[in-house]
């Protein structure tokens, strides 16, 4: 493992290489709770407990659906990840058959070189407000929708590989400012929290994409529509009984 891990020391930039450290060697910011309980929930969701803060209300990620929403759900995913791709139909329809929803972007980029330079793209996007309008698919009007989430969106939809030119022409393709959106990038606080991500990732139990957290549960790996929704429908019900 050793030898890997040199061996990939000189390929990966410092989050990449901190984000792979860190998931193979079990060295968390955060107390790992999961080290013990690999397979288990008991440990993992004893952090989430503790944690609900920065897993469910970090001002610094990404929100799809209501951003005001009563019922949240986080995922955290890789630019590079096929089975995130596939995934991302479902939380679309689940977003506009479910006016409540709101959706946690949790940039968990493990898989490769790219998928930390999307990641960086998407998390510094932010920094350049909503759009003033537009259309998305189906004619939706993009108008007010986070300029992070249509970058995000353009990046689920590619096909094959991911390379920096495609990142940047999906940049451009949204309406973002390229030279500024690569200065952003630059921003140590970014690097900052990707690193975190890492950690509750670690705390959770979730090695890989996609991740999904939902009031006390926590889902390791894709799971079919049907499945989602009754696990939200729950969600809801307890949310009503408790008023939370």
């Amino acid at each position: 493992m050793y030898k890997f891990l040199a061996k990939r020391r000189r390929v990966l930039n410092p989050v990449a290489w901190g984000v792979l450290v860190m998931l193979m060697l079990g060295v968390p910011s955060q107390p790992n709770y999961a080290q013990s309980d690999f397979f288990g929930l008991d440990a993992s969701r004893k952090f989430l407990a503790d944690q609900r803060q920065a897993v469910f209300q970090d001002g610094g990620d990404s929100i799809m659906g209501n951003r005001e929403g009563s019922i949240t759900l986080v995922e955290f995913f890789d630019y590079r990840c096929g089975y995130c791709k596939s995934f991302e139909p479902v939380l679309q329809k689940l977003i506009a058959s479910e006016p409540q929803l709101r959706v946690v972007l949790k940039q968990f980029p493990i898989l490769s070189e790219a998928s930390v330079m999307a990641a960086r793209a998407v998390l510094a996007a932010r920094g350049q407000g909503d759009s003033k309008g537009g259309v998305g698919k189906g004619g939706v009007s993009k108008e007010g929708v986070g300029k992070d989430i249509l970058l995000h969106e353009r990046l689920m939809a590619l096909k094959g590989g991911l390379t920096t030119s495609d990142i940047l022409a999906a940049a451009q393709a949204v309406g973002l400012d390229l030279d500024r959106l690569q200065r952003d990038m630059k921003d140590p606080r970014i690097m900052r929290a990707l690193a975190k991500t890492a950690s509750l990732a670690d705390g959770l139990g979730i090695r890989g994409t996609p991740g999904l957290v939902i009031g006390d549960k926590i889902i390791r790996g894709a799971v079919d529509e049907a499945t989602l929704r009754q696990i939200i429908t729950a969600a809801k019900v307890k949310a009503s009984q408790t008023g939370t």
